[in-house]
């Protein structure tokens, strides 16, 4: 799943620095939002975001001080190939979308980026609304018959902290193996979400996020994330099969389930939800009530915005709770991504130092 599968693919593309303060963009944006590339001058500078941007005359400083969000690079300055968790962007390579400034890491990514940026920019998918009072009470009872195939309302109210931990070995080709180790561990009072890996030898990095707040941080400091970064953070995990059913009752999430829902197998019942930005699609079995698959929109492991399907499988048991370990791809309208899926290694579930994680 993208908070799976695809990890092992952000971790080498993505985030191989942290956005670097102070970064230089040298092209005069209100220039070039007008359609000219033009360099501006080290007298006529601003300061904005994580940018100093030049400009060719105070004139055009003061514009864009007046208005610096029309101006500004977009993505808190990420890869706009790569989504805005990236931080591996140069100022010299750019290009302008629908009037907005977008830079990336590499010639390469902008060419990808100049094809179908419709399909590598983040969107929230509108807030629906139920369409009957019935779907939504079919939808909420089905929510409950899940939860009780996974242990039980009183099991699942109970868990405070939830983890994730994959522990891998990557190779290329005849290199050095490299070790791998993402945990992923979710705060259930505040909906925040704390992510850290471990990439071969590299100290520990990773971002930490409540609804509020968010920061990027290392082994020795740690940056404020900006809003786009927290929020695509929140969209990644927004249809994570376990946070839906143990935030099923936040009052900005909407369920239903309507005859137009139905699968075409009889065997399952089929809930719609849309959390956070992001409508998620669950099958549960009809006999017992387990997910046994969920369907989505978003990045996909070649980090492409496709309809993406897994299948839930490997359920183990912890404490009185029953949950998933392995999620395998069922399919992707995407043509390029491969078939996979990952394995979980180990899941804790309010052990008693993952409230440590959290602390600022």
């Amino acid at each position: 799943m993208q908070f799976c599968l695809s990890i092992m693919m952000l971790v080498v593309t993505f985030l191989a620095a942290r956005p670097e303060e102070g970064k230089v963009f040298k092209t005069d944006a209100v220039e070039l939002v007008a359609g000219r590339e033009v360099i501006g001058q080290q007298d006529f500078t601003a300061q904005h975001g994580r940018f100093t941007y030049w400009f060719m005359n105070a004139a055009n400083r003061d514009t864009f001080l007046g208005d610096p969000t029309r101006y500004e690079i977009q993505l808190a300055g990420a890869c706009a190939r790569m989504g805005p968790l990236s931080s591996c962007s140069r100022t010299d390579i750019f290009w302008v979308y629908e009037g907005k400034i977008y830079i990336f890491a590499s010639e390469g990514c902008r060419s990808r980026f100049q094809k179908a940026p419709q399909d590598l920019l983040e969107t929230d998918e509108p807030r629906p609304n139920p369409p009957s009072a019935e779907a939504a009470r079919k939808g909420r009872e089905l929510i409950e018959r899940a939860v009780e195939a996974l242990g039980g309302a009183e099991a699942f109210d109970a868990i405070s902290f939830y983890q994730e931990i994959i522990d891998d070995v990557h190779q290329e080709g005849d290199s050095k193996p490299d070790h791998f180790i993402q945990t992923t561990t979710f705060r259930f009072v505040d909906g925040a979400i704390h992510y850290q890996w471990t990439w071969a030898d590299d100290p520990p990095r990773g971002y930490f996020a409540t609804p509020a707040e968010g920061y990027l941080f290392d082994a020795d400091s740690r940056q404020i994330m900006e809003p786009v970064e927290k929020d695509s953070l929140f969209r990644r995990y927004a249809h994570h099969p376990i946070r839906l059913l143990r935030l099923r009752r936040h009052p900005d999430m909407v369920i239903w389930s309507d005859p137009e829902s139905l699968s075409a197998d009889p065997s399952t019942d089929v809930v719609q939800i849309w959390f956070q930005g992001v409508h998620t699609t669950l099958h549960l079995d009809f006999a017992s009530g387990k997910i046994i698959s969920l369907k989505y929109r978003g990045r996909d492991a070649n980090l492409v915005i496709a309809d993406l399907e897994y299948s839930l499988n490997d359920y183990r048991t912890s404490g009185k709770l029953l949950l998933p370990y392995r999620y395998d791809l069922i399919r992707s309208n995407n043509s390029v991504q491969k078939d996979g899926g990952h394995t979980l290694n180990m899941i804790n579930v309010n052990n008693s130092n993952l409230g440590d994680l959290f602390l600022k």
